[in-house]
């Protein structure tokens, strides 16, 4: 085996913040920081004899991984296999000609697209973070913020969800107000709208428990997300005990104050359903999360 210095990564960034105090009275302040970064990161060159590296790579009947590709953002994020699309996005169905095919699909089918493809790329747009803070007299409120724009990420919860029946699209109702757990022929199925193989438009249900099976052993480009996220990271509100109440205690206390905290109360928004992209870290693949965990909580400060 023989290592090489095999590649060259080139990152270039800027960041931008502002802050300050947004109202002052005697009783009352308002002050927020904002903050926003973009990092350019590219690969510039790789050893001589390659002009892509792999980077991993996960499979569930058809590859999907992450490939770090020469002159472009380490992280390009790849699919062996997807329901078929025509330039337009519409699916591309095949019509079902076995009476097998029509009892498990309906009319029509998904098409297998098993060319691999670029799909996206794991580097955010933008990433940032905001802060506000009200004082009123005694009372303080204070709430921190971060979010992260653009990125992709594959997940195996909505995979699996999915599959297995437990999402919550796999139990609702379609177009003919049935849910599309109850078969075609009784108005149920999922409501899918495409082209036929020859580009003729197709309206038709395909039963739901087969679709979603389909979709999640075949269908890699439903499972990838947009990493975007808003999340309330912090908030506390705090009670200043009175100075002339301080002081009449006579134990040499200068000051105390008492406030509740909160630590990731609030996922404000995410482009991503069924799981938190702001705990994935660093992974293109969010691998079945354990629930982000919140915590509460009371804290004491006295100063002598």
């Amino acid at each position: 085996m023989r290592q090489v210095n095999a590649g060259l990564v080139r990152n270039r960034g800027i960041e931008f913040e502002i802050g300050g105090d947004i109202i002052r009275t005697r009783d009352f302040t308002w002050d927020a920081d904002f903050n926003i970064a973009k990092n350019v990161n590219t690969l510039v060159e790789l050893h001589p004899e390659q002009k892509q590296y792999f980077l991993r790579y996960d499979k569930f009947n058809y590859e999907f991984g992450m490939y770090s590709i020469e002159g472009e953002p380490v992280g390009v994020l790849y699919t062996g296999g997807r329901f078929k699309r025509n330039d337009e996005g519409q699916y591309v169905l095949r019509a079902t000609t076995s009476a097998a095919q029509k009892q498990n699909f309906g009319d029509y089918m998904p098409i297998i697209d098993t060319e691999e493809k670029v799909v996206g790329n794991f580097q955010p747009d933008f990433t940032g973070g905001f802060s506000t803070g009200f004082r009123y007299k005694t009372w303080s409120l204070n709430m921190s913020f971060d979010y992260t724009i653009g990125g992709d990420i594959f997940s195996w919860t909505n995979l699996w969800m999915q599959g297995s029946g437990l999402a919550a699209e796999t139990a609702e109702f379609n177009d003919n107000g049935i849910n599309v757990r109850e078969p075609v022929a009784k108005g149920g199925g999922v409501h899918v709208v495409g082209v036929d193989e020859s580009g003729n438009p197709v309206d038709t249900h395909i039963q739901s428990w087969r679709w979603y099976q389909y979709k999640s052993n075949y269908d890699n480009d439903g499972v990838l997300y947009k990493r975007t996220y808003l999340k309330m990271r912090e908030l506390s509100l705090t009670y200043a005990l009175p100075r002339k109440f301080v002081n009449s205690l006579g134990i040499g206390l200068n000051s105390a104050s008492v406030s509740f905290v909160a630590s990731n109360p609030w996922l404000i928004y995410s482009a991503c359903p069924n799981f938190d992209p702001s705990e994935a870290g660093s992974n293109y693949l969010e691998g079945g999360q354990t629930p982000a965990s919140r915590t509460f909580g009371l804290t004491f400060r006295c100063m002598f």
